[in-house]
């Protein structure tokens, strides 16, 4: 799978636009519909879990041999308590009760990183937004 190293793509969440920086591309091993889903989610929770008219920031950064994706929101946030369970099928936070959904996406997402040998973090304060960061080892053919 190829997977743009983007510096910054912007997504403002009325007009749901793209902007694309940087056209420097490394190849990732995987399988193509997986990760998707992972970023699909990812991205669509912050979309979900953010106002009107906020930015959801992308960025990507080689690190070694891994490409480190930031998927970055000024949404609602995750509560100190409930960040070490989100990853936990059905777990669903506090701060995202009133949305839909059934908890199993975050928990997908990690399955399918790490299969991929990559790794899936978050930091989070509640009322000021979330950022996602998911490595995943580069190909060095």
């Amino acid at each position: 799978m190829r997977l743009r190293a983007l510096h910054s793509w912007q997504l403002e969440k009325t007009s749901r636009s793209f902007s694309e920086i940087s056209e420097q591309s490394h190849l990732i091993f995987g399988d193509r519909l997986s990760l998707s889903e992972v970023f699909v989610n990812i991205i669509g929770n912050s979309i979900k879990y953010s106002p009107d008219g906020t930015r959801v920031t992308l960025k990507a950064d080689l690190q070694g041999n891994y490409l480190v994706v930031s998927i970055k929101d000024d949404g609602i946030g995750i509560s100190q308590e409930d960040l070490p369970h989100i990853f936990d099928g059905f777990y669903r936070g506090k701060s995202g009760q009133a949305m839909t959904g059934h908890g199993i996406g975050l928990a997908v997402a990690r399955q399918i990183v790490d299969a991929h040998d990559g790794s899936i973090s978050v930091e989070s304060e509640l009322g000021k937004g979330t950022t996602f960061l998911i490595s995943l080892p580069i190909s060095n053919a």
